[in-house]
């Protein structure tokens, strides 16, 4: 019987890595969500213009299409995000880790990038 527990512990999927149902509720309502775990949280095209996402953990995240002007990002774990095509004009980026992240198509433009520089690569 414990092998059999044990097969079965091994086989299942670990729970970790994934977000937190309840922060995912606070940024929907408040578009605020400071130090929280939106691990591999599926944000795809929303609208997350001027939020407040400091020190929140967004690794592996699906930002793609996603609107995140003005969004503070400082210090936020992105590693391994999806942001394909999203917005991060005037986005703050400072500290971010944006390690094997997805930066196709996106748009930068005086967005601070984690070294404190600004990318104006896009601005018209």
């Amino acid at each position: 019987m414990k092998h059999l527990i044990l097969a079965i512990a091994l086989i299942l999927p670990l729970s970790v890595g994934a977000y937190d149902p309840d922060h995912l509720t606070l940024l929907k309502e408040t578009k605020r969500c400071p130090r929280c775990d939106l691990t591999e949280a599926n944000l795809k095209g929303a609208n997350l213009r001027h939020t407040n996402l400091r020190h929140t953990d967004l690794q592996g995240a699906n930002l793609r299409g996603t609107d995140l002007r003005g969004a503070n990002l400082r210090d936020a774990n992105l590693q391994s995000a999806n942001l394909e095509d999203a917005n991060l004009r005037h986005a703050n980026l400072r500290g971010a880790n944006l390690l094997g992240a997805n930066l196709k198509g996106v748009r930068f433009c005086y967005t601070t990038m984690p070294d404190g520089s600004v990318n104006n690569s896009d601005c018209d």
